[in-house]
């Protein structure tokens, strides 16, 4: 079910046994259905136009116009939960975000090397927890940002979760607050210097 996500997305013929003809389901909410009875058509509703691939895409497009790029990866911190928190974080809000289709299965290092490459599963080749390097050929934004001539930093916590062109510089946990994000703030805080600076916020 590699694709079980991309087949939702226009007609969606899963459905619970209980609803109604009038019932509509999040996406998130589909993606938990493999296993229930079909029994009524059903659409989704409000499919985001855009995939988290696009900020590869984004990223490039701004680098070969010679602009620096920062790229803040909040990981797990899905749509639905910023919507809520609006309030909490007036200036990401002030930016005008849309939503965008995640990676299905919906895991830290698919999502992660989906938006590090700019290509889905199938292609990047991690597809689970235990997956770390990507195909033969796929290429990631820092490979991208070295063939531009520019410089990259990339930012985590503790551990590497998948290998990339470029090293991350780690971020291990030395007070015991706030997970390792605060160590992952500092050194991103001492590298804005950079043409590239991807950020991954592990506890948000």
């Amino acid at each position: 079910m590699k694709r079980f996500l991309a087949s939702l997305l226009l007609l969606c013929t899963l459905t619970l046994s209980a609803c109604s003809e009038s019932e509509t389901l999040s996406t998130e909410t589909a993606i938990s259905l493999e296993s229930h009875e079909i029994t009524c058509p059903i659409l989704l509703e409000s499919i985001p136009s855009r995939s988290i691939t696009s900020a590869f895409h984004d990223a490039l497009n701004a680098m070969e116009r010679g602009e620096r790029v920062l790229m803040i990866f909040l990981d797990g911190w899905g749509w639905e939960k910023f919507v809520y928190h609006a309030n909490a974080q007036p200036f990401l809000y002030s930016l005008n975000p849309e939503p965008a289709i995640a990676a299905y299965p919906p895991m830290t290092p698919v999502g992660l090397a989906a938006v590090l490459t700019g290509v889905q599963p199938e292609i990047h080749g991690i597809q689970s927890r235990n997956d770390r390097q990507l195909n033969d050929g796929v290429t990631d934004i820092f490979a991208e940002a070295a063939r531009l001539g520019h410089t990259a930093i990339f930012v985590q916590g503790s551990t590497n979760v998948i290998e990339t062109s470029l090293f991350p510089l780690l971020s291990p946990n030395a007070d015991g607050l706030y997970g390792t994000d605060n160590e992952v703030f500092e050194n991103a805080s001492r590298n804005l210097d950079a043409d590239l600076l991807f950020v991954h916020f592990k506890g948000y």
